[in-house]
């Protein structure tokens, strides 16, 4: 593959729902470009994109691929992401180096919550975007109800670029509504037709429209147009290119994948007519300590990000980046400005799938990858060290469910935390933590598939599969009345003996506090030297609990008064003291057990609003506000962590896969009574269980 300019290339983001086509289209994309001689299927394991053992046994895209091919004298990178919302942070990071998104929607299923969610994505970062309307074969075929759903999604700025013609089992072919021709597939190769004479009309009158949207982009284009009715190629295509990137318009093509039809005109105006890496400006980026986006264009100063890492057998880490401005050969040195430290590129390849194919250097705006790196991380800067650029750190959604690791032996902990720590190298939202309360290790993820499929990565490359079990809910205890009284302890045993004694008051304090320890003794009745081991045996409390074991928080404890003995008193005596009076103080101050509680914001089709609703109020949850969206209800409430255990797993079994869901942390709040009883049951039949061991 020859070496392409900023001007000649083209990086499109294919972005939709599980299911609806998107590898199908890649397939078509590089069986088109005469890159493979079959057209790949997912349901037989046998595509270039899903090449990984995983995805073939799933049936599903897992991780984004990038697809590099020629076509019409521009370079493509296309890049397929998943479908599955687990697998979001793969289309978070490609969509972020993209200049263009194509989303895919199923004519049968129109605009899903999954398609949605895309589609805002989109929208956030601010990028060009074209729809795909992907199943026109399917006996359940629809393509005006979602073309409409499109354009209320676009403001009613969707233009068709493609036209079918006809839909489900009298689906023939599609027309190209700016070239006026047809084409068919013949034996998976595409091939033209004429206009059929029913949709001749149509397409004539959205030639036209498509025209005069062409020729709003520019007072003088208009002008010609109003006088000739006509445009050139150069100007339409510049128009359209400039609509496109200023999503003032928003390209709709319509096809079947599968028979491979339509899928080479959405090939024809990536190239013709999408906007080049030139009309597109990078994320956001700190150059000379102020905020700006750069243009993306070769003669500007190198800058580049890190948006995925992958695993390699033979290279070891490939780290795939965005080359927004400068031009970049291989053997060049790079400042990683994440890491101040100095980078050297070595062999520098683009990718189609897991092949390589090596090229010398890459310009402003193409996306490529090298490996030896050492201190590259996902969403690292790299830069010349003389002229400092450091991007926004990308975008990647927070981890929304948690389990603990379980292994058997010390030699399996070693593996499982080396083979985490790796996972998290190539997957932002997959993460691990070590929660020093109860000595577990956690892992969390985007919902209970991605956590499966990391799991599944751990015993196939690292040798160890841990249990998955049920992290500790990090439950609180705090007091709900004031009291005072007495520690006292007093040791004699010959010689030196032990002697402290303390008088500490207990208040509550506001939630989400604390705790606050204050000095008020007067008359130095306790020496200064030893209020220091009051608050240390106060504090030691407080974390062994009074109720059921958990840490003792928003209280105030103050020592007012006490005695000391010259010679027996000490650090550990008045340690002890403390211990002592705090507990027999708790008793008093009306002790009471808090849980977190987690904000969740559900999404469903309004179908399913009841069937969750309910569920919610059986998870003890709060519902603080609906808010309904055509067809979709937005369901934010308030649940209790310790009710939101595999949660995932019940809401896709309501919603047949298409609810959604995020939650965060919110607040501690008071257990109801009668389950007080139950967890304190459980967490003292637990620590015997572990002194038994």
């Amino acid at each position: 593959m020859k070496v392409y300019k900023t001007e000649n290339l083209r990086n499109v983001c294919l972005l939709g729902d599980k299911g609806v086509g998107k590898t199908t289209i890649a397939e078509a994309a590089l069986f088109t470009a005469k890159l493979t001689t079959r057209l790949g299927k997912v349901d037989e394991g046998n595509t270039v994109v899903d090449y990984d053992q995983q995805e073939i046994d799933r049936k599903q895209t897992l991780t984004s691929k990038m697809l590099a091919f020629e076509w019409e004298g521009c370079k493509l990178n296309l890049l397929d992401t998943p479908g599955y919302a687990d697998f979001i942070g793969e289309s978070q990071a490609a969509l972020w180096v993209a200049d263009s998104a194509c989303i895919v929607i199923d004519a049968g299923r129109h605009m899903t919550i999954g398609t949605k969610k895309y589609k805002d994505l989109v929208s956030a970062l601010g990028k060009p975007c074209s729809f795909f309307i992907n199943r026109l074969d399917s006996t359940r075929a629809d393509w005006d109800t979602s073309l409409s759903q499109i354009k209320n999604a676009t403001n009613n700025r969707a233009v068709l670029f493609t036209y079918p013609c006809g839909q489900g089992e009298g689906f023939t072919g599609v027309v190209d509504v700016l070239e006026m021709k047809a084409y068919k597939a013949v034996d998976g190769a595409v091939a033209e037709m004429p206009i059929p004479d029913d949709v001749k009309d149509e397409v004539c009158a959205l030639r036209t429209f498509l025209l005069e949207t062409a020729a709003e982009t520019n007072e003088a284009l208009m002008n010609k147009y109003l006088e000739t009715g006509e445009l050139s190629r150069d100007e339409l295509k510049t128009a359209l290119s400039q609509g496109i990137a200023n999503r003032d318009l928003f390209p709709v093509f319509v096809g079947s994948a599968g028979q491979n039809v339509g899928v080479n005109l959405l090939l024809n105006h990536v190239a013709n007519v999408f906007p080049s890496p030139f009309l597109v400006p990078t994320p956001n980026c700190k150059k000379d300590d102020q905020d700006t986006r750069l243009k993306q264009d070769s003669s500007g100063p190198l800058a580049l990000q890190v948006f995925k890492i992958t695993a390699d057998p033979g290279l070891g880490e490939v780290f795939y980046m965005k080359l927004f401005s400068g031009h970049l050969a291989a053997g060049d040195d790079m400042y990683n400005i994440s890491k101040n430290a100095i980078e050297r590129a070595g062999h520098l390849f683009v990718m189609r799938a897991k092949d390589r194919i090596e090229v010398p250097e890459v310009f402003a705006g193409d996306i490529f990858a090298t490996a030896r790196l050492k201190t590259v991380a996902i969403g690292n800067s790299l830069c010349d060290k003389k002229n400092q650029i450091q991007f926004d750190p990308i975008n990647f959604s927070k981890p929304a469910i948690s389990f603990a690791l379980l292994v058997h032996s010390r030699q399996e902990q070693d593996k499982l935390s080396m083979g985490v720590s790796k996972l998290m190298t190539t997957d932002p939202t997959f993460r691990m933590h070590i929660d020093q309360e109860f000595a577990e290790t956690i892992v969390s993820g985007m919902g209970e598939q991605h956590i499966d499929v990391m799991i599944d990565r751990l015993h196939q490359r690292y040798g160890v599969k841990p249990e998955l079990g049920k992290p500790h809910i990090p439950y609180r205890e705090t007091i709900t009345k004031k009291a005072d009284g007495q520690g006292k302890y007093k040791k004699q045993t010959g010689g030196h003996g032990q002697y402290g004694d303390c008088w500490l008051k207990l208040e509550p304090l506001p939630r989400g506090t604390g705790f606050e320890f204050e000095d008020g003794v007067v008359g130095g009745v306790i020496p200064n030297k030893f209020i220091p081991s009051v608050e240390k045996g106060v504090r030691e409390a407080c974390k062994q609990g009074f109720l059921a074991g958990y840490h003792i928080e928003d209280i105030k404890v103050e020592v007012f008064d006490g005695s000391y003995h010259d010679v027996d008193s000490s650090d550990l005596a008045f340690q002890v003291a403390a211990s002592l009076g705090f507990k027999k103080i708790m008793e008093q101050c009306g002790p009471i057990l808090l849980e977190p509680i987690n904000n969740v914001e559900v999404v469903v089709p309004s179908e399913y609003v009841g069937d969750v609703t309910n569920d919610i109020s059986s998870r003890r949850g709060r519902i603080q506000a609906m808010e309904h969206e055509g067809d979709v209800d937005i369901i934010k409430t308030q649940v209790p962590e310790a009710e939101l255990y595999k949660y995932s797993t019940s809401l896709r079994s309501m919603t047949s896969g298409a609810g959604t869901y995020t939650m965060e942390f919110s607040h501690y709040d008071v257990v109801p009574p009668h389950l007080v009883a139950k967890i304190v049951e459980e967490t003292k039949k637990e620590k015997a269980a572990k002194e038994n061991k």
